[in-house]
C-alpha cells in the first residue's frame, strides 16, 4: 500500500509519532526549486529513522538543471526525479532489484 502524508507530518511536533514501519520506499515530493537544503535535512533526518530508499522529486524544476546541480549528491537522496514518469520507472527499478535479490517477483 501507499501512504501519503502532509509535510506537517515532518515538523518536530509529530515526527516522533510517524509510523515508517513497513515503508519500502520514502518519496519527497518538492514544487518549489529552491528547497534543496530542506530536502537534504529532511533526507538527513528520515535516515536516522528508516533504511528505506529516499527519492526526492523536485516536479517543477528544469531537468537541465537537476543535472546539474545533481540532486542525488545535494540532498543525499538515493534517487531525484523531476517527472512523475521519471520517478515510477525509479521506484519500479528498485523494486525488480529487490525482487531479484529475494527471489520474488517485482510488481506489475
Amino acid at each position: 500500500g501507499t501512504h501519503c502524508i502532509p509535510s506537517d507530518a515532518l515538523a518536530s511536533e509529530s515526527y516522533a509519532s510517524l509510523d515508517l514501519d513497513g515503508v519500502r520506499v520514502v518519496c519527497l515530493s518538492y514544487m518549489n526549486t529552491g528547497s534543496v537544503a530542506h530536502a537534504r535535512y529532511t533526507v538527513r533526518r528520515l535516515r536516522r529513522r528508516t533504511r528505506a530508499p529516499i527519492l526526492v522529486g523536485f516536479w517543477a524544476m528544469d531537468p537541465e538543471e537537476a543535472a546539474s546541480r545533481d540532486l542525488v549528491k545535494a540532498t543525499r537522496a538515493d534517487l531525484s526525479a523531476t517527472a512523475l514518469g521519471e520517478a515510477i520507472e525509479q521506484i519500479l527499478g528498485l523494486a525488480s532489484k529487490s525482487a531479484g535479490a529475494s527471489g520474488t517477483e517485482a510488481p506489475a
